[in-house]
């Protein structure tokens, strides 16, 4: 993969993650009564430029962000649709609206990866005997009979066949953990025919657990619309969760300082992504999307969550703050954020050249 294709392409991933967060600004604020006065991705210098209705839109030449700009949300304004003239909360909904829709696109991709390409599970077929110390004496499954292939559809009598696969692996724990080493009847299906086999488990010390020395098959499954939307939603939340915990241990203790890209680290991880497969590259849009949503929620100056910080205190005294003050605060943030790109920049390319 040459370098360009990779820069074309993380230029695009770029874009669209960008242009998702800013759009979440540009309609929450149509929609609670704030007007729109100019909406941007990139930074710098404008390469393109049209107005359509009172609103500018431009493409600018760094494409290392966008803005959404509001009618009087840099100067006092008491027309109709301003945005410092709006209430505390029409305002906060206005910028919570951008990370929330790279917390939602996040969802929107797993859904993609999973319905696309579907999601490795675990299925209650048995794929191969297990052949560790633990059952050097005899394999309790391969001495009752049962042959790679089989699919448990029940214990005991009570037939699973009408639940899905990861339910009947937990009812297939559950039942020999609750059996404590007395024989097991199982219930298979092998070549269309049901098939009972009576299966004494083993107490393997290591792991705690009663087994009867198999291990199931991974097959990748692909997932149906409300299926991959549940999978969406909880697979970002723990996904959240971890980032969460990791910026704790860095900005409390330092630690993983060293994990943190930049731009050209990221576009490098894009391009180890392009070559391992599409599937691989969406999977690193869904974490750059919900981390870019998680760090604009941080109260930072000149990040959406410093907006947010600054608006609770405005809310909580009754008073708007000086708008002056309010720029210089967010113009040092912005600073700040700017020097340690540069920073992350400079040892990215440093890591590159090693």
């Amino acid at each position: 993969m040459s370098t360009l294709v990779t820069i074309l392409i993380a230029l695009v991933l770029f874009g669209v993650l960008i242009l998702v967060h800013e759009l979440g600004h540009f309609f929450a604020g149509r929609m609670v009564g704030i007007q729109p006065k100019e909406f941007s991705i990139g930074m710098g210098p404008v390469l393109l430029s049209k107005e359509r209705k009172g609103i500018k839109y431009n493409l600018k030449a760094l494409p290392i962000g966008g803005s959404c700009l509001f009618l009087g949300e840099d100067e006092e304004n008491k027309a109709s649709g301003a945005f410092n003239s709006a209430p505390v909360w029409r305002r906060v909904v206005t910028i919570v609206a951008g990370p929330f829709m790279n917390f939602l696109l996040g969802v929107v991709l797993i859904m993609v990866l999973y319905m696309g390409l579907g999601i490795m599970q675990i299925q209650p077929v048995v794929d191969q005997f297990n052949d560790s110390d633990v059952f050097a004496a005899g394999n309790p499954a391969e001495e009752a009979g049962m042959l790679p292939g089989d699919r448990i559809v029940g214990v005991n009598g009570e037939y699973w066949g009408d639940l899905d696969d990861q339910t009947i692996i937990q009812n297939v724990h559950t039942a020999l953990s609750q059996r404590e080493g007395a024989p097991v009847q199982f219930i298979i299906e092998r070549d269309g025919e049901q098939l009972t086999k009576t299966v004494t488990p083993i107490y393997n010390a290591q792991d705690n657990a009663y087994q009867i020395g198999i291990f199931f098959r991974n097959e990748i499954v692909k997932v149906g619309f409300f299926k991959s939307l549940a999978y969406g939603f909880k697979d970002a939340v723990g996904a959240i969760v971890t980032m969460v915990s990791f910026l704790g241990q860095l900005i409390f203790r330092g630690q993983g300082a060293g994990d943190v890209l930049g731009p050209v680290g990221i576009v490098n991880e894009i391009g180890n992504a392009v070559q391992m497969g599409w599937g691989y590259v969406i999977n690193l849009a869904i974490n750059i999307s919900l981390n870019l949503g998680l760090i604009n929620l941080l109260p930072f100056p000149a990040l959406d969550g410093g907006r947010i910080a600054l608006l609770a205190v405005e809310g909580i005294r009754r008073k708007p703050f000086d708008r002056e003050k309010e720029g210089i605060f967010h113009l040092i943030g912005f600073a700040v954020l700017m020097l340690l790109m540069v920073l992350i920049t400079y040892r990215d390319i440093a890591k590159l050249f090693h």
